[in-house]
């Protein structure tokens, strides 16, 4: 995954984020708070067309969506039940716990 400043106000690029997924987040840089405030996409799109639901997951141990020193931490979830039989794929669902280092 990579993260980029974007082309559009207030907002930054993800690139291949989960390897499925290139999506924009709303980001003030004029706000000093180390928050990744991703939402929820729904429908998102993968990499195959395939739809997915993708939201974000509040997990305080983990103090997931934030960047703290120079690590982002993620904290989401990725289903698909509202589209897996019209879409012909099986059913999934999976909670993620990822980490993103600033190089």
């Amino acid at each position: 995954m990579e993260i980029f400043r974007s082309s559009f106000p207030d907002s930054l690029y993800v690139f291949n984020w989960g390897n499925d997924f290139d999506v924009y987040v709303l980001h003030d840089d004029t706000d000093p708070a180390p928050i990744f405030n991703f939402g929820v996409y729904n429908p998102a799109f993968d990499r195959l067309g395939h739809r997915w639901s993708v939201s974000d997951e509040y997990d305080q141990a983990f103090q997931s969506n934030h960047l703290v020193n120079d690590t982002l931490r993620m904290s989401y979830v990725k289903n698909n039940i509202a589209y897996y039989a019209e879409d012909g794929v099986p059913f999934f669902t999976w909670s993620y716990r990822e980490y993103g280092v600033k190089q």
